[in-house]
């Protein structure tokens, strides 16, 4: 953009979330997965904020999406970020769309 501002975005499949950092809240085992997203291309200086949502193909692959999250860190780095995804689904493999700006 004029003003110096980047905007990049894209869709991301994760590996399957496995037995990681478990802890159980009311009775259900939750899961948290950590994976870096590397950017196409590396802003100039940093990034600013990103946002982080779940897609889901079809219907029957919502239900998997109960109970399950995904946070974004940006780590101060110009050319990645982190996801974490928790969720109470061992093996569910999920995509997430992000949108991230920086300068």
């Amino acid at each position: 953009m004029p003003s110096g501002l980047i905007r990049q975005w894209g869709t991301v499949q994760l590996p399957p979330v496995g037995d990681y950092n478990a802890v159980i809240i009311n009775g259900t085992k939750y899961y948290t997965n950590y994976h870096q997203i590397l950017l196409p291309i590396a802003f100039p200086h940093n990034s600013d904020s990103v946002n982080v949502t779940m897609a889901c193909g079809t219907m029957d692959l919502q239900s998997v999406m109960f109970g399950t999250f995904a946070t974004a860190n940006l780590n101060g780095s110009p050319s990645r970020f982190t996801v974490a995804i928790t969720t109470p689904v061992l093996g569910a493999s999920l995509t997430v769309h992000y949108e991230i700006i920086g300068h």
